[in-house]
Parts: C-alpha cells; structure tokens; sequence
C-alpha cells in the first residue's frame, strides 16, 4: 500500500506533466470559487442580519417572524429566539473585532 507522500509525489508530477490541463483546472476551480462567492454574498446582503431591515410587511425579518407564528411558535418563543440570535451575532461580531 501507498503512503499519502507517494500518492501526492506521483499526483503532483502528473499535473507537471500537463501543463495545459493544470492550468485549466486550476482556473476553472477558481473561477468556481469566485463566483460561488459572489452569489453568496449577494444573497447575504439581501436576505441576512447584514441585509436591510424594513418595517414593511415583507420585510425578511417580518416574514420570518410570520412564518414561525404559522409553524406554531409563540410570541414568548420568538422572541427567546430572537434574543439567542442576537446573543450570537453579538459574540460573532465580538470574536471578529
């Protein structure tokens, strides 16, 4: 059986031995990245805690507090809800400080 070592040795001058494929896939699986986080950052500025927060009835915030009431939560368990997400976001933004 192989080590891990070897298996890499012999992966790695393989890619060496096809530049044009390497360099293919290295830019296809960038360009994956790239864009994977584009889109994730948009939908994060749209629908997240970053995003805005309307006092509209369709603001996500308030749709979201509809849809828990519909599943059957109460007020009181919303709010405990809200007030653990807050807790969290806080100590997210804390650790990032």
């Amino acid at each position: 059986m192989l080590s891990c070592a070897v298996l890499f040795r012999k992966a790695f001058a393989r890619l060496l031995a096809a530049p044009l494929f390497t360099t293919f896939a290295v830019l296809s699986l960038a360009a994956g990245v790239a864009v994977t986080t584009a889109v994730y950052s948009v939908v994060d500025k749209l629908f997240s805690f970053g995003g805005f927060r309307g006092e509209e009835d369709d603001s996500p915030i308030k749709l979201a507090r509809r849809f828990r009431e519909l599943a059957g939560f109460s007020n009181t368990e919303i709010d405990e809800i809200v007030e653990i997400s807050a807790e969290a976001r806080a100590e997210m933004q804390g650790a990032a400080s």
